[in-house]
């Protein structure tokens, strides 16, 4: 079961992000980008599965909730992000040209948030990688802990790539964004950036998380 495990969290951990390499809709970036979350679960499984005496490791089980938790926070931050704007649900690249430019704050979040998918550094995924890492050396599976940290530097390649466009680019002019509704609006950019806000405090406040995790155990 932890090899059977361990094969699937190697393939997701490294299979998403080159993936999401090859997308033109930030729409399937972001999709494959969630996805790196449920790696690092499968892989912090794995090193419980082969911990000894078959008891579970409490490390690995830390790991998997903080990819849970990080999962769970990020990708829902990053959806939100990528939905206020009202682009077409298959805006490209260039459809996001500038967009840093005219909305700054709420680009960076969105970096942000897609950061913590990825588990780049500063971020709460990274935090759950690194648990997950620590366990599986633990379990003598030093190969996937290494996989499982890489991984973030591969995660990050289309993060910085949106990141030239957001804010390197000119604006694009013949983007076309939807009419929004004020109220509808307001509500949805306050959820994310109380979403964000979680992530970089839980990242922040390690008291804390060390308090929710006792609680989701």
């Amino acid at each position: 079961l932890g090899q059977s495990l361990g094969v699937l969290a190697a393939l997701t951990l490294i299979g998403a992000p080159v993936a999401s390499l090859d997308q033109t809709r930030i729409g399937r970036v972001v999709a494959y980008l969630a996805v790196l979350p449920g790696g690092v679960v499968l892989a912090a499984l794995a090193a419980g599965a082969i911990s000894e005496g078959g008891a579970a490791d409490p490390g690995a089980v830390r790991a998997a909730l903080l990819a849970v938790m990080s999962g769970g926070l990020g990708g829902a931050a990053a959806l939100l992000g990528v939905a206020i704007p009202r682009l077409d649900p298959s805006s490209t690249w260039e459809d996001w040209s500038g967009f840093g430019r005219t909305r700054p704050v709420m680009a960076a979040f969105l970096v942000y948030a897609l950061g913590t998918l990825a588990g780049v550094p500063g971020t709460i995924g990274f935090s759950a990688r690194i648990e997950a890492a620590r366990a599986l050396f633990a379990a003598n599976l030093e190969p996937l802990g290494l996989a499982v940290i890489a991984s973030a530097a591969l995660g990050a390649a289309p993060i910085v790539r949106l990141a030239l466009f957001l804010f390197a680019k000119d604006v694009n002019t013949s983007r076309k964004i939807g009419a929004q509704d004020a109220q509808r609006s307001g509500m949805l950019i306050g959820t994310f950036a109380v979403l964000v806000v979680a992530c970089g405090l839980l990242e922040a406040w390690p008291g804390l998380l060390d308090q929710l995790v006792q609680q989701a155990r």
